[in-house]
């Protein structure tokens, strides 16, 4: 097997377990908290909620649809590459933000029409949605990086929204229900922007100096 390979994969693969050992830990830690209660059930369905549009917005369509139109571009003129990565980011940070916007405040206008199980529910997905701006921004930096060939830092950075996610609810162990999983969302959001920020260092050492100062025009 290629040397360049085996180093990819062994990286990939040593973050990625990882990953998944504190996401055992989350739901561990969960189940450990608040047991099988209704309120924990609400704030699954809320997260998943804001997941679906993770799965439509991000992980594999974006990686998919940046990696090789930024390779391509970073094989003629690598300056281009970065204004191409530049612009991207931009664009879709602004525009998940305005996403987000929209259907917190449809959500919030909705509310009173539902009965109070699902008032949970959507009072819980509205505090949930501004991590959709970090997943997004996580994403592409995460693609960025793997376009340079650093899978490590990429594939462990989940574990500190796990952690996040697990330390919170032991820390939240014993409040009031409908309580916790408010102070429990927060956590969440707060994880997936530490997840995000982790990857900022590796990402500022392959971009020029004051990269992220000047707001890109449009065309």
């Amino acid at each position: 097997m290629d040397k360049t390979l085996f180093s990819y994969t062994r990286q990939f693969l040593s973050g990625t377990l990882l990953s998944r050992l504190s996401g055992f830990f989350r739901d561990v830690s969960m189940a450990f908290a608040f047991g099988d209660i209704a309120e924990v059930a609400s704030l699954i369905l809320a997260y998943r909620l804001c997941m679906l549009l993770r799965r439509i917005l991000g992980e594999g369509s974006m990686q998919s649809a940046f990696i090789p139109g930024y390779q391509t571009i970073k094989e003629k003129d690598n300056v281009q590459a970065l204004a191409f990565f530049k612009h991207i980011l931009w664009r879709w940070l602004v525009g998940v933000s305005g996403l987000c916007l929209v259907l917190g405040l449809l959500f919030f206008y909705l509310k009173p029409f539902f009965n109070s199980e699902w008032s949970q529910v959507i009072d819980l997905v509205v505090r949930l949605l501004p991590s959709l701006i970090c997943i997004i921004g996580y994403t592409i930096f995460q693609a960025f990086l793997q376009c340079h060939g650093k899978y490590f830092t990429a594939s462990l950075a989940p574990t500190v929204s796990n952690l996040s996610w697990g330390i919170g609810c032991i820390l939240l162990r014993g409040l009031d229900p409908f309580i916790a999983m408010q102070k429990a969302s927060i956590f969440i959001c707060v994880g997936l922007l530490l997840q995000w920020l982790v990857l900022f260092p590796e990402t500022n050492k392959l971009l020029p100096k004051g990269f992220f100062k000047n707001i890109p025009k449009k065309n």
